[in-house]
């Protein structure tokens, strides 16, 4: 296929900054009551970037060395604490600028497939749809996701210039990528599969040798975060459980996230979106698309597969849409540019009137969907533990004045992290499915220790591992409950 030789043009660009701004406004109108949405994952990330202004390095909410997750997310929310915000705020304004870099990112790639204006703004609404309800959460998907559409950026910016600044920036948000998340390692698998088979790259040896340097450097970063974390004493917090044992769990999770599993009007929407990613995906591969091309098309399955894979070797949560959330933002412009191809096509009035039908039904179960995600993060606010109430909470005030010796267990550690200054170990909500945790648990039954259970929400029940352990309380509140194991 033939570069596309048009041009964006300022006029190209109108929808992709109203995609952007819409999407910040819409951030900013959906946490300003309470905040970002947080959880376990978030407290860790908001503990070591509380750490890192305090000048302590990279520590987690149980005062554990933060080795878990990659440095990147934590050291942007830091880099902000110099402006005077509030954890809350740094990170809404992180993921505000994440989700505007998305719309416009999404808009470039999609006309650069397609060569068609309404095809680039399609692909800008899209994503920013799909990533806003992640971007009201402490979570780190709403950076990777951009990371990841910038680096395929530049993987078609350098196969139309071929010059070394180009190759250079590819190599730099692939290392970002792996530096936000670990499971970037896919991105870097995709891109360096693009530069192996790039027949107009050179010989294969040139082709093989560029693959390894940007390889190379894409991964040298995280490479050292792994080294300092092996350098680092043993910690139970740092021990991973058992990997998947059930593949065909995990392929039906996959293919779940592309292919509706059961045929209704309420899966109109994925059906249909699934119909647009694969006829983007067929008419790029038709027309003869070069690698790079080729590997932004194939990147949706490819990292779905992936994910399957990579759940066989090491432990992780089961591949979800928040997993997924940078092959969905890609399945988006490949989406998009399925559109410009239907609508070129003959029968093209039918075809858009077919399109408006099914776009109205979709942004209609959108809507429906993100208010649920909304309320999700809402329940889980920042800013609702911030609230006369939680502080008052007798649990919470016996633990700041005489806390106990030993490790501490509660369900709520971004509460603990946030309200009472302690460091506590997560105890899940729901005891199915976190054998690892309970494990970890047991293991320290030689410790005195505490637990600090909140039932926010009515989701408690105090879960206990297998065989028991008895428990005594000794302080309890309408929101919280102090039990110390015996």
């Amino acid at each position: 296929m033939e570069t596309v030789q048009a041009t964006l043009g300022p006029k190209g660009w109108s929808a992709p900054v109203v995609a952007a701004l819409c999407a910040v406004a819409l951030l900013l109108a959906q946490t300003a009551p309470h905040g970002p949405g947080l959880d376990s994952d978030g407290a860790q990330y908001l503990a070591a970037a509380a750490s890192l202004l305090e000048g302590r390095g990279w520590l987690g909410v149980d005062g554990e060395p933060y080795v878990l997750w990659p440095p990147l997310h934590p050291t942007l929310l830091a880099l902000s604490g110099g402006l005077g915000l509030g954890q809350g705020e740094r990170v809404v304004l992180l993921h505000s600028l994440a989700l505007a870099a998305d719309a416009l990112l999404a808009a470039w790639i999609a006309w650069r497939l397609s060569g068609s204006r309404a095809s680039a703004g399609l692909a800008s609404f899209a994503v920013v749809a799909l990533a806003l309800p992640a971007a009201a959460m402490a979570w780190s998907e709403a950076v990777f996701t951009t990371l990841v559409l910038a680096s395929l950026a530049a993987l078609l910016r350098w196969q139309d210039r071929r010059s070394l600044g180009a190759l250079a920036a590819l190599a730099t948000c692939c290392a970002l990528a792996l530096l936000q998340r670990y499971v970037g390692v896919l991105l870097l698998a995709s891109v360096s599969l693009g530069l192996l088979v790039d027949r107009a790259g050179g010989t294969s040896g040139a082709r093989l040798r560029r693959t390894l340097v940007v390889a190379a450097l894409a991964a040298l970063p995280v490479v050292a975060w792994a080294t300092r974390n092996a350098l680092l004493p043993s910690s139970p917090a740092a021990r991973r459980g058992a990997a998947s044992d059930s593949w065909g769990y995990d392929l039906r999770c996959a293919l779940g996230q592309f292919i509706p599993r059961e045929l209704d009007i309420a899966v109109l929407p994925e059906l249909g979106a699934s119909a647009l990613l694969l006829l983007g995906t067929i008419a790029l591969l038709r027309r003869g698309a070069k690698c790079a091309e080729v590997a932004v098309a194939a990147f949706p399955l490819a990292f779905a597969a992936g994910l399957v894979a990579l759940r066989h070797l090491v432990e992780f949560d089961p591949i979800e849409s928040r997993l997924m959330s940078p092959a969905h933002a890609v399945a988006c412009v490949l989406g998009a540019v399925g559109v410009h191809h239907l609508v070129s096509a003959r029968g093209r009035w039918w075809s858009i009137a077919l399109l408006a039908g099914w776009l109205a039904l979709a942004a209609q179960r959108q809507v429906v969907t993100q208010r649920s995600e909304f309320a999700r993060a809402k329940s889980d606010g920042l800013g609702l533990y911030d609230n006369a109430d939680w502080r008052a909470s007798e649990a919470l005030a016996a633990l700041r004045s005489a806390p106990l010796q030993g490790l501490g267990f509660t369900n709520e550690p971004h509460a603990l992290f946030l309200l009472a200054g302690l460091r506590a170990r997560a105890l899940p909500a729901r005891p199915a499915g976190y054998a690892r945790l309970y494990e970890r648990w047991s293991a320290e039954s030689e410790s005195p220790s505490w637990i600090l259970w909140f039932p926010f929400g009515g989701r408690a029940q105090l879960p206990l591992p297998e065989g028991g352990i008895a428990l005594e309380r000794t302080a309890s509140w309408a929101d919280a409950e102090l039990w110390r194991r015996r």
